[in-house]
């Protein structure tokens, strides 16, 4: 029979056969189609390509190349993340203020009452928070729970594509305006295609802004950063000593005096001594100035300050003499006296010179020389008793004996004029 021409008539149908069911080629796997590689014929019966007698030493249909080079590796697809874990803890931050109105008050019309929104990206909630400020006397904390907020009537919510910088929204009938954004949310909206405008400045309220203006600020004096244990050991006993001049000779009675002014670097004090001149008419004194730091600006001191009664702290004070201050030529002023200094020690001169770097100069000469007067002449002779005793009276208070001369007596011993 397998001989017989394939015309009609020459054909013999099999009688046992009852299944003539279409094999499909294609399986559809996750939407899409795929080629079967091994396929029955009608009626779930073996083809005839599928045969012994059709395959070749080299078939590509049936060959497999895994069994030669193994199994090929394939990119992994990528893992499904749902939304909630996707956005879990991201949050976009607004900061936003309301003005609530106030009643029954000559202090204050309203209220500037700032606040933060923040929305969950994970659930699409949003919740409204207001910074807690010490002793306001105001109900502050979270003023909206979190929750979907409905943004109309008709049922809708309110959106993170509805919030931006500079936008007003309503919130169970409270007006918020947007400000400003933290850098998360900028680059949120900015990957979703929304720009934020500039930032905004918050306004101030005017009731906390005049009680900051009344309200005296605290000011404090930031302590110097001085060893003074440090100073001491290692500048104890060392001294810069200058030699000082007052003139005041253009007052009634004054008369130019010098003083001697000792700077101690241990403490940073000044102590002024007085220079007693022989025969100069003066009580003498040891000190014109005890040791204490020496203000420079001595009348500098507040309007309201009672020196009546008071005496000067270092908090009346702005500023004291330091040992640069202290050059050879200059004038200083110790508690509103003038003193040029004209001459300092030779310590002090290394000291500035090692020290500070600052080389004093020669020392100036402060003295005016004095003209000498002329003996005055002897008075005339009155006629009483010998020349020598009326000179006498002339030269002394308490006239003397005039002294004899021994030596003329000697020579002229016995010699006598006929």
């Amino acid at each position: 029979m397998t001989g017989l021409p394939k015309l009609p008539g020459f054909n013999f149908r099999d009688p046992t056969l009852s299944n003539f069911h279409l094999s499909q080629t294609f399986n559809i796997n996750n939407g899409y189609k795929l080629p079967k590689q091994n396929y029955m014929g009608i009626g779930n019966r073996e083809l005839d390509c599928n045969s012994v007698k059709y395959i070749g030493i080299n078939d590509p249909i049936r060959f497999d190349p895994s069994l030669t080079y193994g199994r090929c590796k394939t990119k992994p697809l990528p893992q499904f993340i749902p939304h909630y874990a996707l956005y879990d803890q991201k949050c976009l931050t607004f900061k936003a203020f309301f003005k609530q109105s106030v009643v029954e008050s000559r202090l204050e019309f309203y209220r500037v009452r700032p606040v933060n929104i923040i929305y969950f990206l994970e659930d699409d909630t949003i919740t409204v928070i207001e910074p807690r400020v010490s002793n306001s006397g105001l109900l502050q904390g979270k003023l909206v729970r979190r929750g979907k907020i409905p943004k109309y009537d008709d049922g809708t919510y309110w959106h993170w594509k509805d919030l931006a910088v500079g936008k007003d929204i309503t919130i169970y009938g409270v007006v918020y305006h947007l400000v400003e954004c933290d850098v998360f949310t900028r680059e949120y909206m900015s990957s979703q295609g929304l720009d934020m405008a500039d930032s905004e400045e918050m306004p101030y309220d005017p009731y906390t802004m005049n009680r900051r203006l009344q309200i005296m600020p605290k000011v404090t004096k930031t302590p110097p950063a001085d060893d003074k244990l440090r100073r001491f050991l290692e500048y104890d006993g060392k001294i810069l000593r200058f030699k000082a001049a007052w003139d005041d000779r253009e007052n009634e009675l004054g008369d130019l005096m010098k003083f001697e002014i000792l700077y101690f670097l241990a403490d940073d004090t000044v102590c002024v001594k007085n220079v007693q001149q022989e025969n100069s008419g003066r009580d003498p004194y040891p000190l014109l100035l005890r040791k204490i730091k020496l203000p420079k600006i001595y009348t500098d001191t507040p309007v309201t300050y009672p020196s009546i009664y008071l005496e000067k702290t270092e908090n009346e004070v702005t500023e004291y003499y330091q040992p640069k201050d202290f050059l050879v030529g200059d004038t200083i002023f110790v508690l509103g006296r003038d003193m040029m200094l004209y001459d300092c020690d030779k310590f002090t001169r290394d000291y500035f010179k090692n020290a500070l770097g600052i080389e004093q100069k020669p020392g100036i000469v402060v003295d005016t020389p004095k003209k000498e007067l002329p003996p005055p002449p002897p008075p005339p002779h009155d006629g009483l008793g010998s020349l020598q005793d009326s000179l006498q009276n002339t030269l002394t208070f308490m006239p003397k004996r005039p002294r004899k001369d021994v030596m003329k007596q000697i020579v002229n011993a016995n010699k006598y004029l006929r």
